[in-house]
């Protein structure tokens, strides 16, 4: 027996090892134990979870048996053949055979819906979507390419009712939407896709837009601001003349009581006039300044610049007044005094009684800078209102992108 020994040894040794089954992740062996219990709905949601960890072919398996305990079967076609799609060498032969078998019998209650799509660049990357228009159906994603294929067309499985079928997606973006009605034992339906391009309208012309008329208002403005401006020059060249020749008249021409009040008087009137002048001068000066807002372009800038025009006018129309006022009141007070202290036609007196009148008169001249102002901007806002209407030019045709269509 000693002999033997080796012998047996060597036999043995030869025996071929022993293959250990394979292992199962344990969320597969879960999402079996909740298809046992007939949990169809957690089935789904279990096998989702663990093919997104494990990637195991056999979640799809699980979910096509749920799906068709679920009675949708145009789903668990999609499930059984990704299954069967699968070559994973592990999967045991006797659960391919039943799945096969479960396809079978999901086709028999589906019909097949054949596409035929024209051959297009990026058509491996094309998606069909068919949503149930019966609330609570689920819709059906999936790449085209994921579908069998049948002499040369794409079958997609859909069950009985009405859906809006969509193929979109390639490197051209394309899409093609249609509603589609589904009956029971319905042998096949057959859909021709075809991607054309339609000629594309040029973009609709800009809405019209108010044109400002320029050149007459340059032509108002400048007249207006012009007559002023000479008129305004005139009386304040004549009122400081004869203002400035009184004042100097001689003192004794003026100082007996019979006297005074007329020199005094001849002095306001030609104060006055020359005040008048200034807001005459002032007046036109706004109405250049305000007319030149018109250089500014647009039709909201224009606006925005006269709104502007319009706060700064009333602004220097404010200042104006009131500096014209203390003037004005200075001016009187010193000039009508009949007191027995009030100062006569001498040198203190003429000092005083011409710093207040060319503060009535620098006032007089803001005041009417604010005037021109503010009128012109309203004008200029009443003018852009009632101006007529023209329509824009377009410019080149730009296609802001190609939309296309499908036609089935």
């Amino acid at each position: 027996m000693g002999y033997l020994s080796p012998l047996l040894l060597l036999l043995m040794s030869a025996r071929p090892p022993v293959v250990a089954p394979p292992v199962v992740p344990p969320c597969v062996e879960g999402v079996n134990s909740l298809l046992q219990r007939e949990d169809f709905a957690g089935v789904l949601l279990a096998a989702d979870r663990c093919g997104v960890q494990t990637a195991h072919p056999r979640v799809f398996y699980f979910a096509g048996v749920a799906r068709i305990g679920r009675g949708q079967y145009a789903l668990a076609i999609l499930e059984l053949q990704r299954y069967l799609a699968d070559d994973a060498p592990d999967e045991p032969k006797r659960l391919r055979e039943v799945a096969g078998s479960r396809l079978v019998q999901a086709k028999a209650q589906s019909v097949p819906v054949l596409l035929r799509i024209a051959e297009i660049a990026g058509q491996d990357r094309l998606r069909v979507t068919a949503e149930p228009e019966a609330q609570g159906g689920e819709p059906i994603r999936t790449p085209l390419t994921a579908l069998e294929e049948r002499d040369g067309d794409r079958v997609l499985w859909l069950d009985p009712g009405r859906y809006r079928v969509t193929v979109g997606g390639g490197s051209s973006q394309l899409t093609a939407t249609r509603s589609l009605t589904v009956a029971a034992g319905t042998g096949e339906i057959v859909l021709d896709v075809s991607f054309e391009a339609p000629v594309v309208a040029p973009p609709p012309p800009p809405p019209p837009v108010s044109v400002f008329p320029r050149r007459p208002w340059f032509a108002a403005t400048g007249s207006a601001g012009g007559l002023n401006v000479l008129a305004g020059l005139s009386m304040v060249s004549v009122g400081s003349l004869r203002a400035n020749r009184q004042l100097d008249a001689r003192e004794a021409s003026c100082k007996p009581i019979d006297e005074i009040g007329r020199c005094r008087g001849v002095l306001a009137e030609a104060v006055t006039l020359r005040g008048a002048g200034a807001g005459l001068l002032g007046a036109g000066l706004g109405v250049f300044a305000g007319g030149l807002t018109a250089l500014v372009s647009g039709p909201s800038q224009q606006k925005l610049a006269w709104r502007i025009e319009a706060g700064l006018g009333g602004g220097v129309f404010v200042a104006g007044a009131v500096l014209l006022g203390v003037g004005l009141r200075g001016f009187n007070q010193l000039n009508i005094d009949a007191s027995p202290d009030a100062l006569l036609w001498e040198t203190e007196y003429k000092t005083a009684v011409g710093a207040r009148a060319n503060q009535y008169t620098f006032g007089a001249g803001l005041l009417g800078a604010g005037v021109g102002l503010c009128a012109t901007a309203v004008l200029g806002l009443l003018v852009q209102r009632l101006a007529p209407a023209k329509a824009a030019v377009a410019g080149r045709w730009q296609l802001r992108g190609q939309r296309l269509t499908v036609a089935f």
